[in-house]
């Protein structure tokens, strides 16, 4: 398909999504949001993804946002026990200048207010083929930029890019006050990222395995 925005249940979900599921595979040409469940939702709970997402980023999608189950979270909301065992497999297909961020459960949550994610993982390997350097990948997450919390939470699955930000749970996370990303038991396996819990960048904290 080539959309703006794609989910395999609903591209876009403004009341909130609960106890979806979706095996379908999605293959998307040109979006700029796309999930497993949801490509932009509101609210994504109980909700899990099985289905393989092919995305192929074309010239002129600015920042596109890829998540297992969810692309885009938009509101400040508690959300939990959603997970991914689909594989997602990104290729960008010219250099950009603008983030691309992708995450194994979320792709990114809201930018200006409190979000947090509990009890769920990822199990689909991810793999970005690119040479941009703002390609941002997080086993769980893609990024969390506000006041975000990530808690009772795993990866197992391998990430996989030639280039940018790579982190076992956290691709970006705000390092510093008044934004502080909060990670609380949470694991990823070795074989997920060879990063810290965040990937290591100007932007982000690192912090030692184990967390």
């Amino acid at each position: 398909i080539a959309v703006n925005i794609a989910g395999g249940i609903v591209g876009y979900g403004a009341a909130g999504i609960s106890n979806c599921r979706n095996s379908g595979s999605i293959t998307c040409s040109d979006g700029y949001e796309i999930g497993g469940v949801a490509g932009r939702c509101a609210v994504v709970m109980n909700s899990y993804n099985e289905g393989a997402i092919s995305v192929s980023i074309p010239e002129g999608v600015s920042s596109p946002v890829i998540g297992g189950v969810a692309g885009n979270v938009i509101s400040a909301a508690a959300i939990g026990r959603d997970h991914n065992t689909g594989s997602i497999t990104v290729n960008i297909t010219r250099a950009y200048n603008s983030n691309i961020i992708v995450g194994g459960v979320i792709g990114g949550f809201p930018t200006s207010s409190v979000a947090a994610l509990s009890h769920s993982y990822n199990k689909g390997t991810i793999t970005v083929s690119s040479n941009n350097p703002y390609a941002i990948i997080g086993g769980v997450i893609g990024s969390a930029s506000w006041n975000h919390t990530l808690e009772y939470s795993f990866n197992t699955a391998p990430l996989n890019a030639n280039s940018g930000i790579v982190g076992g749970l956290i691709g970006f996370a705000s390092k510093g006050n008044p934004y502080v990303t909060t990670v609380f038991r949470c694991y990823w396996l070795d074989n997920a990222s060879d990063n810290a819990v965040y990937g290591i960048s100007n932007w982000g904290n690192t912090l030692p395995a184990g967390t």
